[in-house]
């Protein structure tokens, strides 16, 4: 009969023994291009949505990022892609006090990954179709969509690659560049959560290049009978009225989701 080992890293299903991880292979991303808009929003709008006790800045900035991910070392060098939506957000319970993106739901075009982020480090993601980046006469492009119907289009041109100084910068904010998350299973047979906290999700990127460049970036409202299970999640942010785009950025790097010493960890309620 199997039996249950809670001191070792399994999966579902359980019953096949420990998850055999190479120790060779961490959460290392080794090629990654981002398309990536940050706009302000209505903070009213937004904060409906933000669960306590994270609360927004003065002014709450919504970051949209597409990334393409290539040589992933947990994959064994295969890549996939994938769409975050975060808002600039503050936790401030004793004895901590830390700001960073909060992320409403992140969107990858590959089940592994949204099984082990959803389970264990507590990010919200789903799947959705997200075709690698086209880059053509010198602008990006990124789109997201659902059983045939589109839910978001980034665009980004007339690039501008960075000073030395500028990227120097970006790389030391890049040490922590972690992000809040909900780590919510419902119960079985019953209203309510069995698991329901905060967390706190590490993460280092370092950028190789990066330009400036002029955004912008359309949501696509979907009715029930195009997307069934997500059209009120998007179609909720869609709604967030865009006041102003703030920045615009295309960068190439790397990033590492096994970041030494800092493990994912549940925040305090």
């Amino acid at each position: 009969m199997h039996e249950f080992n809670d001191g070792k890293p399994s999966q579902m299903p359980v019953f096949f023994g420990e998850y055999r991880k190479d120790p060779r292979h961490k959460a290392i991303y080794h090629d990654v291009t981002n398309i990536v808009i940050s706009y302000l929003t209505d903070r009213d709008e937004v904060a409906r949505y933000l669960p306590k006790p994270f609360e927004l800045p003065e002014e709450p900035i919504i970051t949209v990022t597409s990334s393409q991910c290539r040589e992933v070392e947990f994959l064994a060098g295969r890549g996939y892609n994938l769409l975050s939506v975060t808002v600039s957000a503050v936790y401030d319970k004793e004895p901590e006090i830390l700001r960073a993106p909060f992320i409403f739901v992140m969107w990858e075009n590959l089940t592994d990954p949204i099984i082990a982020g959803r389970e264990q480090l507590g990010v919200p993601k789903l799947f959705a179709d997200i075709p690698d980046h086209q880059y053509f006469d010198g602008a990006w492009h990124s789109e997201l969509s659902r059983y045939g119907s589109k839910i978001v289009e980034l665009h980004a041109c007339d690039l501008e690659e960075v000073s030395a100084d500028e990227l120097r910068k970006m790389n030391e904010a890049g040490k922590n560049a972690d992000s809040f998350g909900w780590q919510y299973f419902h119960a079985i047979g019953e209203l309510g959560p069995a698991v329901s906290n905060p967390t706190l999700f590490p993460k280092e990127t370092t950028t190789s290049r990066a330009w400036n460049a002029t955004g912008s970036i359309k949501w696509s409202q979907t009715t029930w009978e195009q997307n069934p299970i997500q059209s009120h999640i998007s179609n909720a942010i869609g709604d967030w009225p865009i006041l102003e785009i703030r920045s615009t950025r295309v960068t190439k790097g790397t990033s590492n989701l096994s970041v030494a010493g800092r493990p994912p960890r549940v925040l305090a309620k």
